[in-house]
């Protein structure tokens, strides 16, 4: 009966062991997925006639400020569909720019150098 004891407190103890091990993992993912939660802000500005949307998405915050005569021009799919695109494309086109900035760097180079070739 001792043996079977023994086991169980091992077993009990393994088992604590993982699940301590799973809810740190859990703390530091959902951290992570939080942060590319989307979170939208709306501010209304009665004194320019003005309304700014802001998207806050994977650690990077941008806006889009459109009229109050845009905002009620608009059926609200229109709306939802311009601001959306606005708010996504500022925040992909920065991420995209950055990662093409070295290859045309590169690229350019290489144009140059082959332009030359050959020209005495």
């Amino acid at each position: 009966m001792d043996d079977i004891e023994k086991s169980r407190v091992a077993y009990v103890q393994q088992l604590e062991a993982k699940m301590a091990h799973l809810q740190s993992e859990y703390q530091r993912l959902k951290t992570v997925a939080e942060k590319f939660e989307p979170k939208i802000t709306s501010k209304t500005a009665p004194e320019n006639g003005k309304t700014v949307f802001g998207l806050q998405f994977g650690g990077r915050f941008t806006h889009v400020e459109v009229s109050d005569a845009w905002l009620l021009g608009m059926d609200e799919t229109t709306a939802v569909t311009e601001i959306s695109r606005a708010l996504t494309d500022a925040i992909v086109y920065d991420e995209i720019k950055k990662a093409v900035q070295p290859d045309l760097v590169k690229m350019r180079r290489a144009a140059a150098t082959r332009k030359g070739a050959g020209q005495w």
